[in-house]
């Protein structure tokens, strides 16, 4: 329903949080632009005053709450803001991933923590395998050692996402 195209992230910009700017679609149709200059600050989100309104609405009617449990047990609900906020972080993860699978083979297991990984080089690999899938085969049964291995790399980008950062 609403969603982030265009995305460009400046992470030399990025002080406390994610500078980015990035167009804004509502109903498959671009409804305007948001933006953070990175300094910590909120999202400006530029789109007409009613729409926002009922952007807002529907991300509170429809998104899941949101809240600190380690804190209390009180629970927020998910706006427009956040909900910007969280696709362009996906966004900025789902990148990111790509970048590190060109080079890496990517192993989430048991022992990983939220956003880490287990790295074998592919170009070390390569010498000993044919082809990708043979090499993703060697790592998974001849040098990773870890419980329960993923490949991040044969999964689809979203779904490593949520492997990886665990949402």
């Amino acid at each position: 329903m609403i969603e982030v195209k265009n995305v460009k992230i400046c992470q030399w910009m990025s002080e406390e949080t994610l500078a980015f700017e990035c167009s804004v679609y509502y109903k498959n149709k671009r409804v305007g632009y948001a933006k953070n200059d990175g300094k910590g600050g909120c999202n400006y989100i530029d789109v007409p005053n009613e729409l926002y309104k009922e952007m807002d609405k529907w991300c509170k009617d429809n998104l899941p709450k949101w809240g600190f449990p380690e804190v209390n047990s009180k629970l927020h609900d998910m706006d427009l803001e956040l909900h910007i906020s969280e696709l362009v972080r996906d966004f900025d993860d789902e990148q990111f991933l790509k970048r590190q699978m060109k080079n890496w083979v990517l192993v989430f297991d048991d022992d990983c923590k939220k956003g880490g990984t287990w790295r074998y080089s592919k170009k070390t690999m390569r010498a000993r395998n044919e082809n990708e899938k043979q090499l993703f085969e060697d790592v998974k049964d001849r040098f990773h050692k870890g419980k329960n291995p993923i490949l991040i790399n044969e999964l689809p980008i979203k779904k490593s996402v949520s492997v990886v950062y665990g949402r």
